[in-house]
């Protein structure tokens, strides 16, 4: 069954943290799902991606500019 996720994340924003109910008596856990997703690039095969190919769908003009903005300049 699918469910609509109650977050909406725009690509430049960093993922938000979640709480986590364990029991009535104990406090939510929070979950830091930025963390979770860097190690995940980080650990993972991206550097065998192609990122000189367009992107399918190609970013809005403001992600492109958001993109830009990351890649340091020489």
């Amino acid at each position: 069954m699918y469910m609509e996720s109650p977050w909406i994340v725009v690509l430049c924003d960093r993922l938000p943290n979640i709480a986590i109910p364990i029991r009535s008596q104990d406090r939510d856990v929070v979950l830091e799902l930025q963390p979770i997703m860097d190690d995940c690039y980080r650990d993972g095969r991206y550097y065998t991606i192609d990122y000189n190919r367009p992107l399918n769908p190609p970013f809005t003009a403001d992600e492109a500019k958001w993109a830009e903005s990351l890649i340091p300049r020489k």
